[in-house]
């Protein structure tokens, strides 16, 4: 069994200030527990600098984009548990993406492209690699994908985007930038 070190905390605190004090940030709450039991909890800098109101261990924060760590620690969990694997190619959820296809480049026609070496991975996907992007440029990709990012905004269910979604092509076959949302959507399933 890991145990957390006495110094540990120390550490994080240390680095946490360093970051307040070069000004990166104007405050931070940051919490460590282990076996549900709190190590440490740490409140540094200020909710309202011009206020000078400080940072509380209860301050509320406005969070954006958390379905990303949410869904990486749910997938994480099933990982744990034995019920999916890193390695898992995601067309066992999401049959759309049994066939990726890969564009020779981004800018190109949606036409040029070529059927990927493998499959997507769940390991892809939490890792950003899947080459699945967000891409709303005047490009033929980014026109493709902005019409059915329109389709989810629209009366489409979660299926339905995906299988709008799954006949864009991608730009590369590694991937550069991926999207959570497609991993969420396995988990789902």
């Amino acid at each position: 069994m890991t145990v957390l070190s006495a110094g540990r905390p120390v550490r994080v605190t240390d680095g946490l200030r360093r970051w307040l004090d070069r000004g990166e940030i104007p405050g931070i709450v940051t919490l460590v527990a282990r076996h549900g039991e709190i190590v440490q909890i740490d409140a540094l800098g200020w909710q309202d600098e011009d206020a000078k109101i400080p940072m509380r261990p209860d301050t509320i924060f406005r969070v954006a984009s958390m379905s990303k760590p949410i869904t990486a620690v749910a997938a994480m969990m099933l990982i744990e548990e034995g019920k999916l694997r890193l390695e898992d190619p995601v067309d066992r959820w999401l049959p759309e993406l049994a066939s990726p296809r890969v564009l020779r480049s981004p800018q190109g026609p949606l036409e040029d492209s070529f059927r990927s070496e493998r499959t997507i991975k769940v390991m892809d996907l939490l890792t950003h690699r899947s080459g699945l992007i967000y891409l709303l440029d005047g490009t033929p990709l980014g026109s493709a994908l902005g019409r059915s990012f329109k389709s989810l905004l629209g009366e489409d269910t979660p299926d339905e985007w995906m299988r709008n979604s799954a006949h864009c092509r991608w730009p590369t076959s590694r991937g550069r930038v991926g999207t959570t949302d497609t991993t969420w959507r396995c988990w789902e399933c």
